[in-house]
């Protein structure tokens, strides 16, 4: 697969403040993710952190392993972002994920940081082989900290600036009321491996992307051109690959395409603009 590189608001994992955690964010104490064991199921695992999750991807491999699902979890004192990682539904490792490699680049009277991301299956790769953390290095690692002063990501602020503009075009009430229902549509846990093409697409609408993979596979891009400009891209997209017409890939997060997806949000918001 070609290079791809998505837009992010802000990507460093030096210790930055975080903003307060959304309704069901999984902003977690360091400490709850400190105590996580192996074999964990994920229900249990979302209990025990009184928060889901946010879906990074599920895999059904080939070499009889099975089902492995991707979450991330952020520690709620200062950034840090792990990744847990499930083995037919039981936690088999903690990690941090994959670093990006990076490039900025100018937008809008400002500067924008894009993640390099490359070939997902190699970053799937790289999650599975990563070393395993739990015990005392994920102990010593999640030690509390004192976060520091809170600074501005330029980043970010453009997000916010483009989300306003987009309020301030409909009814406020209306356009939450959207959004939550795209946020309810395009929740990658809804689909699962195995699943054939008709029934996934019976959920999320037609593709605004469709690229042949290697080995017969293809891959779609299902989300929403409109919220995912307004800083809410994570949430409005997702890539799920395909193998002889059956779900053999969900991908969101950090393992979808973005930069594939921003010239079409971008072209949606010149005609609103008109």
């Amino acid at each position: 697969m070609k290079a791809i590189v998505l837009l992010t608001g802000c990507i460093c994992f030096e210790a930055v403040a975080q903003k307060p955690p959304e309704d069901g964010a999984p902003n977690v104490p360091p400490g709850a993710l400190a105590s996580l064991q192996h074999g964990l199921t994920q229900q249990q695992v979302e209990a025990h952190m009184k928060a889901r999750g946010q879906h990074q991807f599920t895999a059904a491999l080939s070499n009889g392993v099975g089902i492995v699902r991707c979450v991330s979890y952020y520690r709620n004192d200062v950034y840090g972002h792990y990744y847990l990682v499930f083995t037919n539904d039981h936690l088999a490792r903690i990690c941090q994920p994959p670093s990006f490699d990076m490039r900025r680049e100018p937008y809008r009277g400002t500067w924008a940081n894009y993640r390099v991301l490359g070939d997902p299956e190699t970053r799937v790769a790289a999650v599975l082989r990563a070393e395993d953390m739990i015990g005392p290095r994920l102990t010593a690692a999640l030690k509390p900290q004192t976060p520091p002063k809170r600074s501005v990501d330029p980043g970010l602020t453009a997000a916010f600036l483009l989300a306003q503009k987009s309020a301030d075009a409909a009814s406020q009430s209306e356009r939450e009321r959207k959004f939550h229902a795209l946020v309810k549509r395009y929740d990658p846990y809804q689909i699962a491996t195995g699943s054939a093409l008709a029934s996934v697409e019976r959920q999320l609408g037609k593709p605004h992307i469709t690229e042949s993979l290697d080995g017969g596979r293809e891959i779609r891009y299902y989300g929403n051109t409109e919220f995912g400009l307004s800083a809410s891209r994570e949430l409005m997209w997702l890539s799920v690959v395909y193998e002889d017409g059956k779900v053999v890939r969900v991908l969101s997060r950090d393992f979808v395409d973005h930069d594939k997806i921003r010239p079409l949000e971008e072209r949606t918001s010149q005609k609103t603009d008109h």
